[in-house]
């Protein structure tokens, strides 16, 4: 055995052999009667207990099966006439020699919290807080209610999200207890042991008398058991912690805490030297949750900084409760002790009767203790199992729907590790995504999808803070074309939501000789250019549009054809100039009307030609040339009657308006258009034959509605 400063123990400076009051029985539920030869155990505080026993009996074909997982205890008496049950399971027998009438064999005694050492699991806790998940835990593995109990002062706060990953069920309780400053020890009776978790000073005081008078002497012989050896120990621990972590909720939000031990009695360290424990991330998102694990660290480090290690012949020495020793010389030892740690050995050598050796009954323990007013916080030994690179997982969320993320664009997703996932909205918590470029208000943004493989990291290792990094396709959702076949294409492409059937896509295609940049827009494009739009196409621009073109220029419009261009209309052709419209034709303007030409000008008509004017009706005709005016008729009327003839008159329609929408706005078209309309007294849409029927001409007066074929425009 060793002490606080790993010296080795001799145990026969610690045992009593002085005499035969200490009685030994060993029980096991449903079982044999033992003798007990002889045992040995460890107790501590934080730790599952183990008793090793050997014991004695008749038969020498004792069935086993008969005997592992059974309850059983231990009874250790003491002078004092007060008795130590050790309560637990049967983890371990074993057959070890036979002399004469008796077989010996050798028990392992343990908790049932043992065994959670044997169970390892991958899952997760979601908004519970580290009691609930602990007693969780203990359910699903059939401890009762009267097997554990929380003697806890401290109110914890759930936990967002929590896993369990790879590790025993006793490795993670364990790690969670210590996360949070909470310790575990154990109550013994004879016919239970009871699991107790706790986060405060002191304890109980042992049973029995818990007033032990110091005696140091040696192999005396007195009538009550006594504390025999004591030293005292301080050593030098940290004397500041400090935390520092990271909320990117609150980003401006220093979340840097600490706490140091300014008493140089309860840290004495060097002067000038402050022993800073610092840790960055830890599992706080708040200030006053930082402070809270800055102080329980400081509080580990100096749990033990002052302890004293004794030796004892009262076997009611129990971790996690509290004795009172008086009668030593140095008064500060005079006073209540917690115990962290008991060591006991005994030895019974009676019941092998007339084939026991020489020597009498002994029993000895060796506890260590820290003073009862020291907060007991256990040591970080329960490290968080880290993930040894990346994972990918399944995107998940509520029935009905095909995209789920939260304002931060953040998803949930289930693990392939995770067993009791449902694949809906309650896996996971939310998990943070990478995208190409996040600035503020800026970046790009492609969530993924419910149904969706991603591949997820994990900050520093833990299995507490994932975030999406990558997206990975598989045989449920293929690659958007055939590979290797169109192995030379980048791709965007998306798909229509909720219900798919359409997509939006992006596409190059690489390949020599059909090198191409291929955009594919299911309902609308809206481009918005703050200053110049440039294109240079050096062969062939083709474009076809199956409904209207609406294009509005707030500026000057400038084109130049270089070559021919052909314009075919297939219908009308409407042309509203407010200004002066100027027409240059360097050779000839060809003009053909099916049925009529109609030039109408307000005030004058000039029309003028270097050489000839010839205006031709059948075989009659006017002919200005300079010679002269030639008139050719059947009949020339100068002044005798007749009418002239009239034209249809111009009536174009406006447009209506092409600004491209605002973002978030549906193009429409606008009411003030109609309304210039009116005060123009001009046609919006062309006039139906009824209402020309009906006496509207040129110049009437625009109706309340007018009808077309395709529309109908109302004025309000």
């Amino acid at each position: 055995m060793k002490n606080a400063d790993g010296e080795i123990i001799n145990p026969q400076q610690w045992w009593d052999n002085s005499a035969n009051s200490p009685w030994f029985t060993f029980e096991v539920e449903g079982g044999p009667d033992f003798g007990v030869f002889a045992f040995s155990g460890t107790e501590e505080v934080h730790r599952p207990f183990e008793f090793e026993i050997e014991l004695t009996h008749e038969s020498s074909s004792l069935d086993f099966s008969g005997l592992l997982g059974r309850p059983a205890c231990l009874s250790i008496a003491d002078r004092s006439g007060g008795a130590r049950y050790v309560h637990g399971v049967v983890r371990h027998f074993r057959q070890l020699h036979t002399a004469n009438l008796r077989t010996h064999y050798r028990c392992l005694l343990v908790p049932r919290l043992w065994f959670l050492g044997l169970t390892t699991d991958h899952r997760i806790f979601q908004k519970m807080n580290v009691l609930q998940i602990i007693e969780q835990v203990l359910k699903e593995q059939n401890f009762t209610g009267d097997s554990y109990a929380f003697k806890c002062f401290h109110d914890y706060a759930a936990r967002e999200y929590c896993v369990q990953y790879g590790e025993t069920s006793l490795h993670f309780i364990s790690r969670l207890c210590e996360e949070e400053g909470v310790y575990f020890y154990f109550e013994h009776g004879p016919d239970r042991h009871v699991l107790c978790f706790s986060d405060r000073e002191g304890g109980p005081r042992i049973g029995g008398e818990s007033r032990l008078r110091f005696h140091p002497g040696a192999g005396t012989v007195v009538d009550t058991a006594t504390i025999r050896r004591v030293l005292l120990g301080q050593a030098i621990r940290s004397d500041s912690s400090t935390y520092r972590d990271w909320n990117f909720e609150k980003t401006r939000l220093n979340l840097e805490v600490g706490e140091r031990e300014t008493s140089h009695v309860k840290a004495p360290v060097p002067a000038g030297m402050t022993l800073e424990r610092y840790r960055y991330p830890h599992l706080y998102q708040l200030q006053r949750e930082g402070k809270r694990y800055a102080h329980l660290e400081l509080l580990r480090q100096l749990s033990l900084g002052l302890w004293i290690e004794a030796e004892t012949d009262v076997s009611r020495m129990n971790p996690g409760f509290v004795f009172e020793m008086f009668g030593h010389q140095r008064q500060e030892l005079n006073a209540r002790w917690w115990v962290v740690r008991v060591e006991h050995r005994g030895e019974q050598p009676q019941v092998l009767e007339h084939e026991a050796p020489d020597r009498g009954m002994s029993y000895g323990a060796r506890l260590l203790a820290i003073p009862d007013s020291t907060r007991f916080v256990p040591a970080s030994e329960h490290p968080k199992n880290r993930v040894l690179g990346d994972q990918t997982a399944i995107v998940t969320g509520p029935e009905g729907e095909e995209i789920f993320p939260d304002r931060y664009g953040r998803v949930k997703a289930q693990f392939h590790w995770d067993r009791l996932g449902g694949y809906d909205e309650n896996t996971t918590c939310w998990i943070r995504v990478s995208q190409g470029w996040a600035g503020g208000q800026y970046g790009t943004m492609a969530i993924p999808r419910i149904g969706h493989e991603v591949v997820v990291s994990f900050l520093e290792g833990d299995p507490d803070r994932p975030v999406v990094t990558g997206r990975v396709y598989n045989a449920a959702n293929p690659v958007p074309y055939v590979l290797p076949e169109h192995k030379t294409r980048t791709v965007f492409k998306s798909l229509s939501s909720p219900g798919g059937g359409g997509f939006n896509e992006f596409r190059v295609e690489d390949r020599k000789g059909q090198e191409e940049i291929y955009v594919h827009a299911e309902k609308d494009v809206n481009v918005h250019v703050k200053n110049d739009w440039k294109e240079h196409i050096l062969h062939d621009q083709h474009r076809t549009i199956d409904h209207f073109s609406y294009s509005l220029v707030k500026g000057e419009d400038h084109q130049t054809v270089e070559k021919d261009r052909k314009v075919e209309l297939l219908a009308d052709d409407h042309l509203t100039v407010k200004g002066t419209r100027h027409t240059r034709i360097g050779e000839k303007w060809l003009l053909r009307a099916g049925d009529e030409a109609h030039i109408k000008a307000g005030m004058k008509t000039v029309i003028e030609a270097g050489t000839e004017l010839t205006v031709k009706v059948g075989g009659s005709f006017i002919k200005l040339d300079p010679s002269g005016v030639t008139i050719v008729g059947a009949k020339i009327r100068i002044n005798s009657g007749g009418s002239p003839g009239s034209g249809t008159g111009a009536k174009p329609l406006l447009p209506l308006d092409g600004i491209v929408p605002e973002e978030g706005q549906v193009p429409y078209c606008q009411k003030v258009i109609f309304n210039k309309a009116r005060e123009l007294d001009e046609a919006v849409v062309k006039l139906c034959p009824l209402e020309r029927g009906a006496g509207y001409d040129a110049g009437a007066t625009m109706p309340q509605s007018s009808k077309t074929d395709d529309a109908t425009i109302c004025y309000t």
